[in-house]
């Protein structure tokens, strides 16, 4: 089914989205933002903001099914959301989970023991929500440090084809204020990237 219509690429594809009631939106993430946080970018970061359904942006061409996946987990709607999509679009893939705990800035120049407790604690915590939702099979990474950092590191150990977020961002305030991590890490995905929002 080829379909054109005359328009903006983003009202374009946003109301054939809607008009469809689509589940999902797939785009090429064919270009790089050179500014992640300016007011403007790419066609692709502008409907994650905008679409009505989860937003996938394919990176590389693909070969196969996804077979290594990296969820953002804080265990929000949005993630939760999130983690139930990955399970629909990628059921055979090897999931793994990434979650970053902020450690208190009190807390910050402690002792490396400190650290790990909070890391105990964040991966406790998390093993508890998964299991809420019926996922006892996940790989859990836990780190202290920014979520951005965390995430980005994860990907860089781990090489995922499939990294997967959730966002609850309103579109407005994402707009105006640059739409934080989720558009960072749009401007330039370092695989494919599905956002889902909530």
């Amino acid at each position: 089914y080829l379909r054109t219509d005359e328009g903006g690429p983003l009202e374009v594809m946003r109301g054939l989205a809607r008009t469809a009631d689509a589940d999902l939106i797939v785009l090429g993430a064919h270009r790089t933002d050179p500014d992640p946080l300016g007011l403007v970018g790419s066609t692709a970061r502008r409907l994650i903001n905008v679409a009505p359904a989860p937003v996938l942006l394919v990176r590389d061409e693909p070969k196969r099914g996804y077979e290594n996946v990296l969820i953002a987990y804080d265990d929000s709607e949005a993630a939760r959301e999130a983690l139930r999509f990955a399970g629909e679009l990628a059921p055979n893939a090897h999931h793994t989970i990434v979650t970053a705990c902020m450690i208190p800035f009190s807390a910050r120049r402690q002792a490396a023991e400190l650290v790990h407790q909070f890391e105990t604690d964040t991966r406790r915590m998390v093993n508890e929500a998964l299991k809420q939702q019926g996922e006892t099979s996940r790989d859990v990474i836990v780190r202290a440090g920014e979520a951005f950092g965390v995430i980005m590191d994860a990907v860089a150990d781990r090489k995922p084809d499939l990294l997967v977020m959730g966002t609850s961002m309103p579109a407005m305030y994402r707009q105006v204020f640059g739409g934080g991590m989720v558009d960072m890490i749009a401007a330039d995905p370092p695989c494919d990237l599905l956002v889902v929002k909530t």
